[in-house]
């Protein structure tokens, strides 16, 4: 799959910022997960309906999730949030398995249900990556829903890591990971994600490998996006996404009219190579986060 050329038209009026695309790869939605908004965990068609409204401020976008289907564990491990099946006989060094508060298994049923899109991303920890990617898909890749497979490196050998923010990939595992994806599906695409340039692979790039960035914490509405500018910049040929809505940030968002849908837009129209943008679970369920 290449990246399609994105053309933006933004205009200002009335204080609006106003995305129109044309031939646009962009997924907009939430990223889901077991312990991001607890109350929700069993409302799978409310996720699905928050996704196509989100996204619908977007004309042209597909609504996507980002499912959560491996939570890093504090001993190095990953939990992922189904059971193993019975004829599974590959290593699963460093990996757990349980059905857990969020049924994967319905969830993505429901996306297929609604036409909502699903990333499946993993918390690796310790575990090899491409064993992770390939039990995700061998349990939810006949769900039409499922588009890609995603790696949030924060989580990434985050024991052994001085700063315990996971360890750099190198651009021979992101090569690695890729080839693994593809193996699986020939359309899927692979995000890596991260909140530093600087965890991801130095030099290697491909079309479907796409670089997705979680930041927060931020003073302003101009620090925000300088910030994520500043993300693109380090991939110029590369398809690059967002993830936003955290409550550290709640403080200056609490200034602007619908928040997910004013900073969304002016992300599409500051950086036309944004194939992704996310609004992060925990805050999914409020107006102005």
């Amino acid at each position: 799959m290449k990246c399609p050329v994105i053309l933006i038209l933004a205009v200002l009026f009335a204080g609006d910022l106003r995305v129109e695309a044309e031939d646009s790869p962009l997924h907009v939605g939430l990223r889901r997960s077991s312990y991001g908004l607890r109350a929700k965990n069993a409302g799978h068609a409310w996720w699905a309906e928050q996704t196509k409204r989100f996204a619908a401020h977007f004309p042209g976008s597909v609504p996507t999730i980002i499912e959560v289907v491996s939570t890093h564990q504090d001993d190095g491990t990953t939990r992922f949030g189904f059971t193993l099946p019975d004829n599974e006989t590959g290593p699963v060094t460093d990996m757990r398995f349980a059905r857990g508060r969020l049924d994967h298994e319905k969830a993505l049923a429901e996306y297929d249900r609604q036409g909502v899109k699903a990333i499946l991303q993993v918390e690796p920890g310790s575990a090899d990556m491409v064993r992770c990617l390939q039990l995700v898909h061998r349990q939810f890749g006949t769900h039409p829903c499922v588009i890609g497979l995603g790696l949030d490196a924060e989580w990434f050998f985050t024991k052994q890591s001085p700063k315990k923010e996971g360890r750099p990939i190198t651009d021979e595992e992101a090569k690695a990971w890729l080839e693994a994806t593809v193996a699986l599906n020939p359309k899927y695409t692979l995000f890596l994600k991260h909140f530093s340039w600087k965890h991801m692979p130095p030099k290697y790039r491909h079309p479907q490998l796409w670089f997705l960035d979680d930041s927060q914490q931020f003073h302003s509405a101009d620090q925000f996006l300088n910030d994520f500018k500043g993300w693109a910049k380090h991939f110029p040929d590369s398809t690059v996404g967002y993830q936003f809505g955290y409550k550290a940030d709640r403080a200056w968002c609490s200034n602007l009219s619908d928040p997910p849908q004013t900073l969304g837009m002016r992300l599409r129209a500051s950086i036309p190579k944004t194939g992704y943008l996310f609004r992060v679970d925990f805050t999914a369920d409020q107006v102005n986060f």
